[in-house]
């Protein structure tokens, strides 16, 4: 996957088909609320989702980045979000191309690494935010996540660059410390791993002194502690929302922590694990397969007990594994094969060459697919809509102070066009009645819950709609909502009911 092929499907992917913004069920329409709000109201930010005065996850420098942009430019909130999700693959390619060049220190190492990163993935590669298969990837750098993973390899690059007596090491470190405090805001998680893998190389790194490895770790360190001075919330807060557990309904879908699943989606990595004992032995690659033990053992363990973010540790398992593919490589390349590999002939290397040229053909080729079927996988295939047009539409039909309970994607998509909701179908850590919110949500839709009890709940939160897709809601609620009133079809599959509901 060369940076010209990679830009130029990005640049498809997000100015022309724009595949996400087909999809009622993706997170592009949170974001985009962000964006809109900024917009409206600069840096005199209220939450778009709920309007109760608290602040969102979401105001960081990256949104504002995008908000501003739209609102100087004109260009509006989709072009804004278009133009941030090519900067991130952009960012991407020159972050790996640093980090791959300094690290690996080969001429090879940079497309290697990209071509590891993008396509070394089973197929078909899940489209999920924070993993980075060129197939997600097309769909998702629209997100924070994406921008903070493409920042990893630059701030990597700058951490390996400091400990190997690189020119301006006192700079480099401060422009460290910058990049791990917009990070760390902009996408905790991410971050988190960001932060842990520089530490490690600054522990790891052999001959590095002392003195570089403390300014990395400084650097660091700093960094993280200066984003408790951001105005709109503190980011060290919200680890205890990504530490809860029992939010299988959000975040840890079962599927994730199956052994098939796994085996599959990172099927063509498993071939390093035959060199891992040599890689561990060898200082040059001894990170990768350290990260590899202890976020495996988190993944498992966060599964177990149920955390929150536990799923996503699975993206940063392949990661890892790529890091050292990535050696593997570079060392077969260089004719030095760790054991026991070093024993494979030249034909067996030149098959699994072959091989890992059909698959990268492959990779591209879903990737390509997914620009014009973006659900074209999927095991329930949803209809593709003009999501933003319906949507549009739908504000426009309610009054202007509704306040809409709405089921699945009719409450994700109608805070992106200025419809307030009184539950978001995302967890709102900074909310403080999210709980109780979500908690009459899922009474609300659920069948055991009578006609009387609806009615109250969509009075305690002052709701005036009740909104659905019909394709969405199951046919035993369709059915109770009409008992409660007058349901109307104004476009599409859209339904709504108005509040309040009969008892």
């Amino acid at each position: 996957m060369t940076a010209i092929s990679y830009l130029s499907l990005a640049a498809l992917a997000f100015f022309v088909f724009r595949p996400t913004t087909q999809l009622y069920i993706t997170d592009y329409w949170e974001h985009r609320a962000i964006v809109m709000e900024v917009i409206r109201h600069g840096i005199r930010l209220e939450d778009p989702i709920y309007a109760e005065g608290a602040s969102s996850r979401q105001f960081t420098p990256w949104s504002l980045l995008l908000g501003y942009l739209a609102r100087w430019t004109g260009i509006g909130a989709d072009g804004a979000l278009a133009v941030g999700a090519f900067l991130a693959s952009a960012l991407l390619v020159a972050g790996v191309h640093a980090f791959a060049r300094i690290y690996y220190a080969r001429p090879w190492a940079p497309a290697v690494l990209m071509a590891v990163l993008t396509c070394g993935w089973g197929l078909p590669p899940l489209i999920w935010t924070g993993f980075h298969s060129l197939r997600s990837q097309l769909h998702s750098n629209y997100y924070p996540a994406s921008f903070v993973f493409a920042l990893t390899f630059v701030v990597w690059a700058l951490a390996v660059h400091v400990l190997r007596g690189g020119r301006a090491a006192v700079m480099a470190a401060g422009t460290l410390t910058v990049l791990c405090a917009i990070a760390f805001i902009t996408h905790p998680l991410n971050a988190m791993f960001m932060l842990l893998g520089a530490a490690g190389l600054a522990v790891l790194e052999r001959g590095a002194s002392m003195g570089r490895r403390v300014m990395v770790l400084a650097s660091l360190a700093i960094g993280v502690l200066a984003t408790t001075c951001w105005p709109w919330f503190d980011p060290l807060a919200l680890g205890r929302a990504g530490a809860a557990r029992g939010q299988a309904t959000f975040n840890n879908f079962p599927f994730f922590f199956h052994p098939l699943f796994v085996v599959g989606e990172l099927a063509p990595l498993w071939l390093v694990l035959f060199v891992l004992p040599a890689q561990f032995r060898d200082f040059r690659t001894r990170m990768p397969v350290i990260a590899l033990g202890v976020i495996s053992a988190a993944f498992v363990v966060g599964g177990i007990l149920d955390v929150s973010v536990s799923h996503r540790f699975l993206a940063y398992v392949a990661l890892a594994l790529q890091l050292m593919l990535v050696w593997l490589i570079l060392d077969r390349i260089d004719g030095q094969a760790p054991a026991p590999l070093d024993r494979v002939t030249d034909t067996g290397w030149r098959v699994m060459g072959i091989a890992a040229l059909a698959l990268c053909t492959a990779q591209v080729a879903l990737a390509a697919q997914q620009l014009a079927m973006p659900w074209a996988l999927a095991d329930r295939p949803r209809p593709v809509r003009p999501v933003g047009k319906e949507a549009q539409a739908i504000a426009a039909w309610l009054p202007a102070q509704a306040r809409v309970l709405g089921f699945d994607s009719a409450a994700l998509v109608l805070p992106a066009f200025g419809v307030r909701v009184a539950a978001f179908p995302r967890p709102m850590p900074l909310s403080s009645s999210d709980g109780a919110r979500q908690a009459d949500y899922r009474r609300f839709f659920s069948l055991h819950t009578n006609t009387c009890e609806r009615r109250a709940i969509a009075a305690r939160w002052g709701v005036t709609h009740v909104v659905w897709l019909s394709h969405e809601l199951p046919d035993w609620m369709a059915r109770e909502l009409a008992r409660q009133g007058t349901v109307v079809a104004p476009l599409a599959e859209w339904r709504v009911i108005r509040a309040p509901l009969s008892c």
